[in-house]
């Protein structure tokens, strides 16, 4: 169903799905719906939209946005620490867990929804919870985040950079290189770590 114009209207098994542009809201039991499960969607003469759910039907009058006050939100942790000032995270694994935090002046943070996406791709399905975890291959990716507040506002989009490296490192020691034999504990370090070796080698 269109109504007004650009503005689409789906029936999903998760809620009355609102798509405007490249991005959408779900009206659900939280915004007033008998149930989340909607069936079917009938507009009449005078403007109203009625809502076939499982659990009955309800109907809702789409207005212009009267509310132009848009969300705010704020990547906060990764992998449990903090985000780091140069918004950049290098990690050896795999999955990384995101969270974040989200406000409005007008909207109870329990309506705010939020989408996501990776290296400028399609932005996911609307989730209400503050945390996402996601797999990344090897290099270098941005990761997206916006917030939608139930009055189709959206706000800003926050953003980082993660790098993945998940293969081990490649040790080579090049120095003694004429045939010194060396023993005892020495310090090698690098950029992430320091180690202690301790052996007798000939090199």
């Amino acid at each position: 169903m269109e109504y007004p114009a650009g503005v689409y209207w789906l029936a999903t098994n998760q809620g009355l799905r609102r798509i405007q542009g490249d991005f959408w809201y779900d009206l659900t039991i939280t915004d007033g719906l008998p149930s989340s499960d909607v069936h079917t969607i009938e507009l009449d003469s005078s403007g109203n939209l009625w809502v076939g759910t499982a659990e009955g039907m309800t109907h809702l009058k789409p207005s212009s946005n009267s509310n132009p006050n848009p969300p705010a939100v704020r990547l906060t942790r990764i992998d449990g620490d903090d985000i780091p000032d140069e918004r950049t995270y290098r990690t050896g694994r795999a999955f990384v867990s995101i969270d974040w935090r989200g406000g409005d002046i007008e909207t109870d943070s329990s309506h705010l929804q939020y989408q996501y996406n990776l290296d400028d791709g399609q932005w996911s399905e609307p989730v209400k919870q503050n945390t996402v975890t996601i797999g990344l291959q090897n290099g270098q990716h941005q990761f997206q985040l916006r917030a939608i507040d139930h009055h189709f506002n959206t706000s800003a989009v926050d953003s980082m950079t993660i790098i993945v490296k998940t293969e081990a490192p490649h040790l080579s020691i090049q120095s003694p290189i004429d045939g010194d034999i060396v023993s005892g504990e020495f310090y090698i370090k690098g950029k992430r770590r320091i180690c202690f070796v301790s052996a007798t080698a000939s090199i």
